[in-house]
């Protein structure tokens, strides 16, 4: 069960170029954009239960976040970016958004990702993000 459906695209720019297309997530130059009806569970470990959801608190600053790191690690074994990456630019995201817990919710995602099974790329690439559009 996902707790967020995507209402409309949203596309983050990086610094760095690359090519990866699939259904939920397109890489196109310096763009990241993720399609409308992309749905995701966002921060975890969070379950429904009792009505309520439960686990990791999301908050609308880290609803940008969850969105593009969710939508990086679905296809990390095809993936042209790596866990590194895909975690920085949580980082980013939260902290863009003035998430006072950015560096709690960045620790957690580094340490729980590593049990997340293999990655096609293990680059580093420092990617800066520049800037979060709705489109």
């Amino acid at each position: 069960m996902y707790k967020y459906t995507l209402p409309l695209p949203v596309q983050f720019e990086i610094n760095k170029k690359f090519n990866f297309e699939s259904d939920w997530i397109n890489i196109s130059g310096n763009k990241i954009t993720i399609p409308k009806n992309y749905s995701w569970d966002g921060c975890t470990p969070s379950w429904r239960f009792l009505g309520k959801w439960w686990g990791t608190p999301d908050s609308k600053e880290t609803f940008y976040g969850s969105l593009l790191h969710d939508a990086i690690y679905q296809y990390k074994d095809k993936m042209v970016l790596s866990r590194k990456d895909a975690d920085e630019l949580f980082k980013q995201v939260l902290v863009n958004q003035k998430f006072k817990f950015a560096s709690v919710y960045y620790t957690a995602v580094r340490l729980v990702g590593r049990i997340k099974g293999k990655w096609k790329t293990r680059t580093n690439h420092k990617l800066i993000l520049r800037k979060i559009s709705v489109l």
